[in-house]
């Protein structure tokens, strides 16, 4: 689900204030990037109102902390749920088509099936979510978190 609003001074003061108030704020208030936006999603709604124009605030579809990997694209049938650190290797049964990064690693797709080294197929930066597309769908055999 995505939501999106015109930069106002009333949503600019808000977002900030909000930004600033820290991840209590969070939990209690509601704020333009919606009630259950984490302290770094609201600093990016602010950054994004301070430079001018409009700003986009994605509400990811994963638990805060978790990675999550779908086997259909625009995210139905779940495959993973991860809230794996940094430097881990998490397998997973292949047929990955999309994915949900809610936390502040990056995740790499591989295939350990095209031969030596292993093929960085997809990657995911903190605090997004995607569909791997025709190229890499079906093709991830397990992740690095980075």
């Amino acid at each position: 689900m995505r939501i999106r609003f015109a930069a106002t001074a009333a949503a600019l003061t808000m977002a900030v204030a909000l930004a600033g108030a820290g991840a209590s704020a969070a939990t209690s208030t509601t704020s333009p990037a919606g009630p259950q936006a984490s302290a770094h999603q609201k600093e990016a709604v602010a950054a994004a109102l301070r430079s001018g124009g409009s700003a986009e605030a994605l509400a990811l579809r994963c638990q805060s902390g978790y990675f999550c990997a779908y086997i259909h694209a625009n995210y139905g049938g779940q495959l993973l749920r991860s809230s794996a650190g940094r430097g881990s290797r998490v397998q997973v049964g292949g047929g990955t088509s999309s994915g949900s990064n809610n936390t502040a690693n990056e995740w790499v797709g591989v295939n350990d099936l095209t031969g030596v080294p292993d093929d960085d197929i997809f990657k995911w930066a903190p605090y997004t979510e995607a569909n791997v597309g025709s190229a890499a769908n079906d093709k991830i055999n397990y992740f690095r978190v980075k």
